[in-house]
């Protein structure tokens, strides 16, 4: 399974292997993080938050890491790449997401504080998808690299588009594109495409 499409030279080797996400490191102090669960768009479940609070833990202790990049694996069976589609609604019951063993329980909020005080420069690299929790998770890294077929938004009511103000960033009940992301007020350099994306 590649993490992003194209060529990289670096020499990555897995750090701790798990089941919903990868985790490799290489020799220049580059982690590398990714949801690997391209089927369900990259969508997390308890589980899958417990692995990426393990792994951002990890990095967080280990000094020869100076940046992290973090995405989704890919792409599915239909060729379509996702960052993070968020929770994965097919395990969500009337109090929320359930567990392997049925309880209620989903520590999203939890990752989020860890990456976003992680002493670490985390770069979102965003291959298609990043939806409802999957766009927080880019927001709150330190950078994010988006590719031509990007796509971000959020859940909700459709009528009426929403700011909200979280940790000095504007998520919006729209999906965003380009010329969107200009009229509203973010920073947009230029889009990369795909396959330049070599280094993850």
């Amino acid at each position: 399974m590649k993490v992003l499409p194209g060529k990289t030279t670096l020499n990555w080797s897995e750090c701790k292997s798990y089941e919903d996400i990868l985790f490799h490191k290489s020799d220049e102090g580059i982690a590398r993080i990714a949801i690997n669960r391209p089927e369900k768009r990259n969508a997390f479940r308890p589980q899958t938050v417990d692995e990426l609070i393990d792994a951002f833990d990890i990095v967080r202790n280990d000094e020869t890491i100076g940046v992290v990049l973090f995405t989704g694996a890919g792409p599915d069976k239909k060729g379509i790449y996702s960052f993070c589609s968020g929770g994965d609604q097919s395990i969500r019951g009337e109090n929320g997401y359930k567990n392997d063993e049925g309880k209620q329980r989903l520590n999203v909020l939890e990752l989020q504080r860890l990456i976003r005080s992680l002493p670490k420069v985390v770069i979102a690299l965003v291959p298609g998808f990043a939806i409802g929790g999957g766009q927080v998770l880019h927001l709150i890294c330190d950078l994010s690299i988006a590719s031509e077929n990007a796509i971000f938004g959020q859940t909700g009511p459709r009528e009426l588009v929403v700011l909200v103000q979280v940790l000095d960033l504007v998520i919006w009940q729209d999906l965003l594109v380009k010329e969107k992301q200009k009229k509203f007020g973010f920073y947009v350099e230029n889009i990369i495409p795909r396959k330049l994306l070599r280094w993850a």
